[in-house]
């Protein structure tokens, strides 16, 4: 709460859309992410809230993405807030479909390795493809089943996930769950 207080006394100094525009397009030096990034790492709700209903268009380059970030730490409010936004549709799919710069994982691939099966319920809800591939060509099937991933593991097998693709290595999703599982 006393984030979202310090954000509405600044606020009140300065016009409240340039602010946010501008508090959106400032990078933190360190980690190079906006304010509104970071209210999704630290799950500050609210904060994020403030954030997010003051925009309409967002172009996240950073990597991971607030998509990203929800996928990792499983936060479903900070992103069913940012689904529910008045954000273009075009830009909430283009995040929500982002590949990150490494491994060219989607949000799905990230929330079935951290098993964050109701982040992985709402990314799918939105047509994230259970069936896209990384540069290794793994799908979120196969990332499961390499974590343990068992609750998004059952999810992705109820949305279509194939059990029998292979990826680069020739091993299916199958094999991967009997190697580490």
């Amino acid at each position: 709460q006393n984030y979202l207080d310090c954000f509405s006394i600044i606020a009140k100094l300065d016009d409240e859309n340039t602010l946010v525009e501008r508090l959106l397009s400032t990078t933190n030096d360190h980690n190079n992410e906006t304010p509104l990034h970071i209210a999704a790492r630290r799950g500050l709700c609210d904060l994020f809230d403030e954030f997010i209903y003051s925009i309409t268009d967002i172009d996240d380059t950073s990597d991971p993405t607030i998509v990203a970030i929800t996928a990792m730490t499983g936060n479903s409010q900070i992103l069913k807030s940012f689904i529910e936004s008045d954000v273009s549709d075009e830009a909430k799919s283009k995040l929500i479909h982002r590949e990150d710069k490494e491994y060219e994982n989607t949000p799905l691939h990230i929330a079935a390795q951290h098993n964050q099966h109701t982040v992985a319920e709402l990314l799918l809800q939105q047509n994230s493809d259970v069936k896209r591939q990384n540069k290794f060509q793994e799908t979120p099937l196969h990332t499961a089943a390499s974590y343990g991933s068992l609750e998004c593991l059952q999810l992705l097998l109820q949305h279509g996930a194939e059990v029998d693709k292979p990826n680069k290595s020739g091993e299916t999703p199958l094999i991967l769950a009997a190697r580490f599982g």
